[in-house]
């Protein structure tokens, strides 16, 4: 979409001093997090606001959902026990799994 090699693509997080083509300026969100004074979107007293109503554009290139679920999770569990257990498992399935109707995405 872009004519760049995938690997410069790749978001690496909002606090990455290593900004994504796709979003090379501050991001709003982020913007907003620090406004606020909280580390992570989830620890707002407004949290889920209106930044995280989920879209159906580009939803195949863009994984908005795949980041309020993660946020969801990092709210229940914490932030360090989140990277520890659950980081690499959201991903894996919401890539490589097949959605399962009433239980989510399965991988294997």
């Amino acid at each position: 979409m872009l004519g760049l090699p995938p690997e410069t693509i790749f978001c690496k997080g909002c606090r990455s001093d290593q900004k994504a083509p796709l979003c090379p300026e501050t991001c709003a969100t982020f913007a907003c997090s620090v406004s606020k004074g909280v580390d992570f979107c989830f620890a707002c007293g407004e949290f889920p606001c209106s930044k995280f109503n989920p879209a159906a554009d580009r939803a195949d290139k863009l994984p908005h959902n795949l980041k309020v679920y993660n946020l969801c999770r990092m709210k229940m569990m914490g932030p360090e026990r989140w990277l520890e257990e659950d980081a690499c498992l959201a991903s894996f399935r919401y890539y490589r799994g097949k959605m399962v109707i009433g239980e989510g995405p399965k991988t294997g």
